[in-house]
């Protein structure tokens, strides 16, 4: 029951108890619990000596037996933990721990896929999307499941880093979590929390305009203007949210949408107007993504992991968010876990990749020298496959039989391409200026000579 007032309350709490009675039913005052929302202290203290009562009497020809109802600090409606200020910060530390206790399954069954499978198999049934996959499907949900609740992005933060770290430790290692992020495609939670949001907008404004809910919510963004709200309010979260997304033309009003979701059977319009959003939130996901990581010039030094990625792998992350890297979908074979922790910025083979600590203090990615050569050069990925004497043999094979490939594709020459274009191809990656409808034809003959 959710009541106003405190005699409202207590009266409804008798009706209750009386209905029970007359139906040889008893109200169990240790589970009845009572929570009073925003109070602050100065209400509190007024009804310090005030509180709720049961008063059940059995047989009923007995005098009443008065017993308080406690008042916890928190309870779970609905898997949801709520506290008496609403600050969602207990329910979101209760959703770190089912993160937490999901991972733990997850390594169980990663492990046991690892140690209880034959040999032949073993490569393929440990491989990173089949791992993706099971995390996924077990670990992801749980960030998800009560996003749109979330008060503040300090909040959503702390889901997205125990979302991170609970990927399987054979995916990522020591990568940047960034990284991982957008080698598996997984959208930042900022963005799919605006997405619910603005999806719960276009419900309550469109969709489902007889709810109860809808009417109090059209009633509060009408009344916005006259009202003091939070800044954490539903109302203005789902204000931000609009205006992240470029919809705050329309906004507090029924929100604008394509002639497929205005035409999109009633039962259907909620699936239709998510799909009309999935463009907008991928245009805010690239936009984040360029201005913090502007394009650099073909013989700039990265100074450090993520920038050393973009500037490898941009061209294949944009054209891949929201999914896996295509060769992971091909390596059905082999296992591609070698290329995986290349491609993350988390193979030991090369110096850059490693996380070093000398004399307490963390070494620098331009400190990271090459330890194959005495040219005192920084152990990069373009380094150790191209230019160091004493490590670029490795990769001699494998370049000699890509050069020819671009030729074969009436594509630029393998010595026209940047070292940053050769090295995405060496790793997996498709040349920038390839049709779209031989991508795996390209992928098909490559993989085969790439070390996965």
């Amino acid at each position: 029951m959710v009541l106003i007032a405190r005699l409202a309350t207590q009266l409804m709490i008798d009706a209750c108890q009386e209905w029970n009675e007359c139906s040889r039913m008893k109200s169990n005052h240790v589970k009845t619990k009572i929570m009073v929302f925003y109070e602050t202290q100065a209400q509190r203290a007024s009804r310090q000596l005030l509180h709720f009562w049961l008063t059940p009497r059995f047989p009923l020809n007995n005098p009443p037996t008065p017993q308080r109802l406690g008042e916890p600090k928190d309870f779970t409606y609905l898997g949801l933990k709520l506290d008496p200020q609403m600050t969602m910060q207990p329910a979101t530390t209760r959703t770190c721990q089912k993160i937490n206790w999901a991972y733990q399954t997850v390594s169980a069954i990663a492990h046991s896929l690892k140690r209880d499978t034959p040999a032949s198999l073993r490569g393929t049934r440990t491989s990173p999307l089949i791992l993706y996959r099971i995390w996924q499907s077990c670990v992801r949900s749980r960030a998800t499941q009560n996003l749109r609740y979330l008060r503040n992005p300090t909040q959503v933060q702390q889901v997205q880093s125990a979302l991170i770290c609970s990927l399987p430790r054979t995916l990522h290692s020591f990568t940047v979590a960034q990284i991982t992020m957008l080698e598996l495609g997984i959208s930042p939670l900022i963005l799919r929390q605006a997405e619910y949001l603005v999806s719960l907008h276009f419900r309550h404004t469109v969709a489902h305009m007889h709810l109860i809910s809808a009417h109090l919510y059209i009633q509060r963004c009408q009344r916005k203007a006259s009202n003091t709200h939070p800044w954490h309010s539903l109302a203005n979260r789902i204000e931000t949210a609009n205006h992240s997304l470029g919809l705050s033309t329309s906004y507090p009003g029924p929100p604008t949408m394509s002639m497929s979701v205005a035409l999109a059977k009633p039962a259907n319009r909620g699936k239709s107007y998510t799909t009309y959003l999935k463009p907008l939130v991928t245009a805010e996901w690239v936009r984040q993504l360029t201005s913090s990581h502007p394009s650099q010039p073909s013989h700039a030094t990265p100074t450090g992991r993520t920038q050393a990625h973009f500037m490898i792998h941009g061209p294949s992350v944009y054209n891949n968010l929201y999914k896996n890297p295509p060769y992971l979908n091909i390596c059905s074979q082999r296992n591609p876990m070698s290329l995986t922790r290349f491609r993350s910025q988390s193979q030991q083979f090369i110096h850059t990749h490693k996380f070093t600590i000398e004399n307490a203090q963390r070494v620098t990615y331009d400190q990271k020298l090459c330890p194959y050569c005495d040219q005192q050069a920084t152990g990069t990925e373009i380094h150790i496959l191209f230019q160091s004497p004493g490590a670029k043999h490795v990769a001699n094979d494998l370049i000699a039989t890509l050069s020819t490939l671009p030729t074969h594709s009436h594509q630029p020459t393998w010595n026209s391409l940047t070292l940053y274009q050769q090295t995405s191809i060496i790793l997996a990656d498709d040349p920038t200026t390839l049709p779209e409808k031989i991508h795996q034809t390209w992928l098909h003959a490559t993989l085969h000579h790439i070390p996965t």
